[in-house]
């Protein structure tokens, strides 16, 4: 095993680390874990991601009350 520190464009990533994760081979260190985490940089994102996360779960028991059919679209 050997350790290796990645610096990339703030814009890359995402496509960088989600191609990471699908290699399964990959063991992530948290290298800001003494950070508090009110601090950290993505922080405000993330908060955005969980409340809009909800509010698709909550869409979609409302359509599974209602009976509104759900599809998956063809292409994203």
């Amino acid at each position: 095993m050997a350790l290796y520190q990645l610096i990339f464009k703030k814009d890359d990533d995402w496509e960088i680390m989600n191609e990471l994760g699908l290699l399964s081979c990959v063991h992530l260190v948290d290298l800001n874990k003494e950070e508090q985490t009110h601090k950290l940089k993505y922080t405000g994102e993330l908060r955005r991601a969980e409340f809009v996360e909800q509010r698709l779960k909550n869409l979609e028991e409302l359509c599974f009350q209602y009976g509104v059919r759900m599809q998956q679209p063809q292409t994203v």
